[in-house]
């Protein structure tokens, strides 16, 4: 009785170990040998577990690519800006390490290198075309020219941002430009601005805005259902895709409004002027473009601005009949208006300001 007592003791703790074996060390067989593995699911303290990955905040956004004055998008992104910044990394190696330490140039080349090379069409937002009441010889001549091309550069939005040496103004940053590179040949970069005129100038900056349009435009996860050929309905979270609107200003250039009917507001609060109302303007004409500028100065400061002229007693500043020609002071009888000019004055260069 004993010694079955003592076989017992012995025997059900390995009956126990051998039930429980495949929950604590699950054997893996390796079909290259016959060397068997084994995983424990114990989790080692020591391991820190992998962050939850990084979201895009280009996911689920598209850009509609707009040529600088013009209401209509030329094109628009086809992958997320992140993927196309990979894909421009991975070809050139010019992503910087830090995203949020660019300059506004470099910010401009980036964008411009991505959205030409990867996220556009190839064949969008090229060299605009002359209108059709431009006719004959002068359309080869208009704007950069009919037929300007860049040989060797096949992204037409590349061509686009590069007005050449006869067509881009040498402004005071102009040094401080970085060119575009593909091959051997350098572009200049386009520059981006929102609707309202205002200029990206950071890469966090963009980021903010993109969250701003999402934010606005109401576009929260939905459920997107699909019957497959066995009948079952599966469904998943589909998140709807936000548009953000870029337009594209090249290298040089002035931004221009893009009006597109008469009595459109545009909303330009990053100018603040002394009112503290922010400045609007109301579209009165598409072609040529004319602007009711609301809340630009107020009433107090154009009284003041009149005062002065009123006073000027300054031949070449005084308020006197218009003259005319770029030397001289020259009567015309076709121009009857008087005009001052108010270039000194406190009030004048707040508002000039």
């Amino acid at each position: 009785m004993g010694t079955l007592v003592k076989i017992l003791i012995l025997i059900i703790p390995f009956l126990i170990g051998w039930a429980i074996s495949d929950l604590v060390f699950p054997a893996q067989t390796n079909d290259a040998n016959t060397n068997t593995k084994f995983t424990t699911l114990k989790t080692n303290p020591s391991v820190t577990p992998s962050a939850p990955p990084k979201i895009s905040p280009f996911a689920n956004i598209q850009f509609d690519i707009h040529r600088n004055g013009e209401a209509t998008p030329c094109g628009h992104t086809t992958i997320s800006l992140s993927d196309a910044f990979t894909k421009l990394n991975n070809e050139e190696g010019d992503l910087p390490d830090n995203l949020d330490s660019m300059s506004k140039y470099k910010l401009d080349q980036l964008l411009t290198a991505t959205i030409g090379k990867h996220a556009l069409p190839l064949t969008s937002c090229g060299v605009e075309k002359a209108p059709p009441e431009i006719k004959g010889k002068m359309r080869l001549t208009w704007g950069r020219g009919e037929n300007y091309h860049i040989d060797g550069i096949d992204s037409e939005f590349l061509t686009y941002c590069d007005m050449g040496e006869e067509h881009t103004p040498l402004l005071p940053d102009h040094g401080q430009l970085v060119e575009v590179m593909t091959g051997n040949i350098n572009t200049y970069p386009c520059n981006f601005h929102t609707r309202e005129g205002l200029r990206f100038t950071s890469y966090q900056q963009l980021v903010d805005y993109v969250q701003q349009q999402q934010n606005s435009q109401s576009t929260p996860s939905e459920e997107e259902c699909s019957m497959e050929e066995d009948g079952v309905t599966v469904c998943s979270d589909y998140t709807p895709i936000t548009q953000v609107h870029l337009y594209a200003v090249p290298a040089g250039r002035p931004f221009v409004f893009a009006p597109s009917y008469i009595g459109e507001i545009f909303e330009i609060p990053h100018v603040l002027p002394k009112s503290e109302k922010p400045i609007s303007l109301v579209v009165m004409s598409l072609s040529p473009r004319v602007f009711d500028v609301l809340n630009f100065f107020d009433t107090e400061e154009s009284e003041s601005i009149v005062k002065k002229a009123l006073a000027e007693t300054s031949e070449t500043h005084k308020i006197k009949r218009s003259s005319t020609g770029a030397s001289g002071y020259n009567l015309n009888s076709q121009r009857t208006s008087e005009n001052g000019f108010d270039t000194h004055g406190k009030t004048a260069i707040t508002v000039k300001k």
